[in-house]
C-alpha cells in the first residue's frame, strides 16, 4: 500500500459488480435472493471525469444504470456502462480481473 493513510479495517462494506444487463441482475438478487434494493438511478447519464478518474471508466461513456443492494449486512452495488469498444466476454477465474461470489442460502 502507498501513500501516507494507515489504518485498519474493521468491517466489509460492498462489492462492485458490473453486469451486462441491470435490470435481469436487479430482479436476480432482489426476487430470487431476497435481497433489499436500496437506491437505483435512471439509465443515461454520462460518466464525468470525477468516476472515470476513480472507477476507470472512460469519459463520456454512457451510465447505463446503477443499483445499491443489501442482504445480510453486506452491500452489493452493481453497474451497467455502454462504452465503445466495450469487452463484453466474462473472464475465467484464473484471469485477471476473475471472480465469484458465494452465498449461504
Amino acid at each position: 500500500m502507498t501513500g501516507t493513510t494507515t489504518g485498519q479495517i474493521h468491517g466489509f462494506h460492498h462489492v462492485g459488480l458490473t453486469v451486462p444487463n441491470i435490470e435481469a441482475a436487479v430482479g436476480f438478487f432482489v426476487d430470487g435472493l431476497d435481497c433489499e434494493l436500496l437506491f437505483s438511478t435512471e439509465p443515461g447519464s454520462p460518466v464525468g471525469p470525477e468516476y472515470a478518474d476513480a472507477l476507470n471508466i472512460p469519459v463520456g461513456s454512457r451510465n447505463a444504470g446503477m443499483a445499491l443492494l443489501r442482504s445480510a449486512g453486506a452491500i452489493l452495488e452493481l453497474f451497467e456502462y455502454e462504452v465503445e469498444g466495450q469487452i463484453r466476454s466474462l473472464p475465467r477465474n484464473c484471469d485477471y480481473g476473475g471472480y465469484h461470489l458465494a452465498f449461504h442460502v
